[in-house]
Order: structure tokens, then sequence, then C-alpha cells
């Protein structure tokens, strides 16, 4: 009788053994449950991040555009400024008289030749520099900055040779001694370096 008790058990505990779960396959679930958990909250992690980098990115673009919009603006107040200043310009030059608008329009016409004044530029530096090295070239955009320092220069004594005329009640065209007193006054104003000795103006 205790047999038959012992196989029934047996029977009732393969039934269950084949429609239940093993302690093994309990544990086993419970891992892949944990795996599946931490892929999840890996991936609402990496959502997060790649958010916050978008925000990031966006909050980037869109200070560029502000420094875009206020570089663009800066250069129409430049642009503006100069527009106002060259009709400024203009409209005083309208207003000049008759005598002085003329000059000032040969005074923008005339220039120097920038190939006599580069000539002029290496016999000064090969005096300068003596015969112990060689002379340094003079570029072509160099001799045309000098050509407009000259223009400048004798703009500049010419005017002063006018002043010289009318303070002494002379009339007509500039004359040799008047530009000499000028070139003299000059230089007593801005006395230059005695490198090389100084010949007189229109000797």
């Amino acid at each position: 009788m205790s047999n038959i008790d012992d196989e029934l058990d047996e029977a009732m505990m393969e039934d269950e053994n084949e429609g239940g779960l093993t302690q093994d396959d309990v544990e086993g679930d419970g891992d892949n449950i944990d795996d599946v958990d931490k892929t999840q909250s890996t991936e609402n992690s990496d959502n997060e991040n790649d958010l916050n980098d978008g925000g990031d990115v966006g909050d980037a673009g869109d200070e560029t555009g502000e420094d875009n919009d206020e570089s663009t603006k800066e250069d129409d107040d430049e642009e503006e400024s100069e527009e106002s200043k060259n009709l400024a310009k203009l409209k005083f030059i309208q207003n000049l008289p008759e005598g002085a608008k003329r000059q000032h329009e040969q005074f923008r016409r005339s220039h120097f030749d920038k190939f006599v004044i580069k000539r002029c530029m290496m016999q000064v530096i090969e005096e300068c520099s003596g015969n112990d090295r060689k002379a340094p070239a003079v570029h072509i955009n160099l001799a045309i900055v000098m050509s407009g320092l000259a223009k400048k220069f004798v703009g500049e004594l010419t005017e002063k040779a006018r002043e010289l005329m009318q303070k002494n009640g002379d009339t007509g065209p500039i004359r040799p001694h008047h530009l000499r007193e000028a070139h003299r006054k000059y230089y007593k104003a801005h006395p230059l370096a005695r490198g090389r000795q100084r010949r007189r103006l229109l000797a």
C-alpha cells in the first residue's frame, strides 16, 4: 500500500514539474528581467543625452545667430556713417567758391609718377645704406604710398605759401621765394633728423 502511495506522489510531482517552473527557471527569468530593465534604463539615458546635446546645439545656434545679427547691424551702421560723411563732403565741395572748387579739382587730379618716386626712393636708400651692403629693393606698392604722401606734402607747402602771400599782400601766382619760406617754416615746425645734408629748395 505504501508503494502505491509513493508512486502516486511521484506521478503528481512529475505533473506539477511539467506544468510549473523549477527554481533554476525562476532565477533565470529574474536575471532576464534585470537585464531588460538595465537595457531600458541605458536607452532612456542615451535619449536624454541626445536631447540635452540637441538643446546645447540649439543654444549655440541661437548665440551664433545673435552674433551674426550684431555684426550685420554694426556693418550697416558703418555703411550709413560712411555714406553720411561722403554726402557731407560732397555738399561742402559744392558750396565752395568757384576758384576754391577749381583748385580742389586740380589737386584731386594731380599725382606723382610712381616710377619716378620709386627711382628717387632707391637713390636715397643707396645713399643711406652705403657700399658695404646690398640696398633693399623698393616694391611698387611702397612707391604708390610714398607718391600719396608726397602729394600731401606738396599740398601743405602750397597752402602755406598761399597764406604767406595773403599775409604779405602779394597777388598772382606763387613765386619761388614763397615756397622757400613755406618750406623753411614747415621744417622749423616739424624738424627731421639730420641724416643727410639738406639742399636748398628751388635753388
